[in-house]
């Protein structure tokens, strides 16, 4: 039997940009959008528990995340 290191143990799934107010999921690579977004990503793409992916969702509670969803949402783009 091999041991495979389940992605969701590792503390860094999630990372948030403040240069661009956005959450990136590190293993797929998707922009989420604010919560309850992040916790939904969690859990129907990377079939976490609800506890595990709600307890990661609120870290990013007090984050200003950008959401295209937003009206009032002006996107930063990186200058090339």
């Amino acid at each position: 039997m091999q041991l495979v290191e389940r992605s969701h143990q590792r503390s860094d799934i999630v990372c948030y940009l403040p240069k661009y107010e956005v959450v990136v999921c590190t293993e797929c690579h998707y922009v989420l959008n604010k919560s309850p977004s992040i916790g939904r990503h969690l859990i129907s793409t990377h079939l976490w528990s609800k506890a595990e992916a709600t307890a990661v969702d609120q870290q990013f509670n007090d984050k200003a995340i950008r959401s295209p969803n937003h009206p009032n949402c002006t996107w930063i783009l990186p200058n090339h």
